[in-house]
């Protein structure tokens, strides 16, 4: 998901890892420039869950 405020552009990116005990989901707020690159990346989450 991407949204434009002025000329800063912010992504979110989700990133999943799995093991054989458990499922951790980290979200992050990535600030882009005018070239998408990242300017700023801040952690907003941290979820863990048990696979089934």
């Amino acid at each position: 998901m991407d949204v434009t405020i002025g000329r800063e552009r912010i992504s979110i990116k989700i990133v999943e890892e799995y093991t054989k005990n458990k499922i951790t989901v980290q979200t992050y707020k990535l600030f882009l420039d005018e070239e998408n690159n990242t300017m700023k990346k801040e952690l907003v989450n941290t979820s863990v869950y048990k696979p089934n």
